[in-house]
């Protein structure tokens, strides 16, 4: 492996250890620490939490790398998965995307929690909750299809693409790419010609 892989295979390790185990101990000490002002914030740190030990536990699983390379986007794993390669591969890289949007998709379900129970000092329902998590949930399993489709399933064929730009970053024995995510990046500059 290349200094940069080991580099960030170390890194990825480092944060999952601090991640996964600063979460578990805010679990702990919201389900321990009875604190009645507080008590009804406790769902929401607790989804807080989850979604952040999701993505950490997808991230230490896959340790993605995104590479652009001539306007193309690869996004390359570093982790278990890469042994299998081919769709296992992929879909460790899909998931990891979906625990990226999920993460983002969560935020404004954590907004409205804050701002009904803050300012309008009112209670969540957990009927209105459940909605908005499933929100959540479907629209980062839509973007997962769509990462599978264009990503994956129509630009399989073009995993040799990463090679050669990429070799300085693989060095491993076989020196191939068994799975990408290989996509087109937009660039909004403009050249001017004088």
């Amino acid at each position: 492996m290349t200094f940069w892989r080991t580099f960030h295979s170390v890194n990825e390790d480092f944060a999952f250890a601090c991640g996964f185990g600063l979460n578990v101990l805010l679990i702990v000490v919201i389900i321990k620490i009875k604190v009645k002002s507080l008590q009804k914030y406790n769902i929401l740190l607790i989804q807080c939490c989850c979604v952040d030990m999701i993505q950490v536990i997808t991230t230490f699983v896959v340790k993605p790398l995104a590479i652009v390379d001539h306007r193309n986007i690869y996004y390359l794993s570093n982790g278990f998965l890469r042994l299998f390669g081919g769709s296992i591969e992929m879909l460790g890289l899909v998931l990891w995307l979906n625990s990226v949007l999920l993460c983002i998709s969560s935020m404004p379900v954590s907004f409205i929690f804050r701002y009904r129970t803050v300012v309008s000092n009112t209670a969540i329902t957990k009927k209105f909750y459940i909605i908005s998590l499933i929100i959540v949930f479907m629209s980062a399993s839509t973007f997962g299809i769509i990462v599978w489709k264009f990503h994956f399933l129509d630009n399989r064929n073009l995993t040799y693409l990463a090679e050669e730009p990429l070799a300085w970053l693989l060095a491993d024995d076989e020196g191939k790419v068994k799975a990408a995510s290989v996509c087109f990046a937009v660039s909004f500059s403009k050249h001017f010609t004088h």
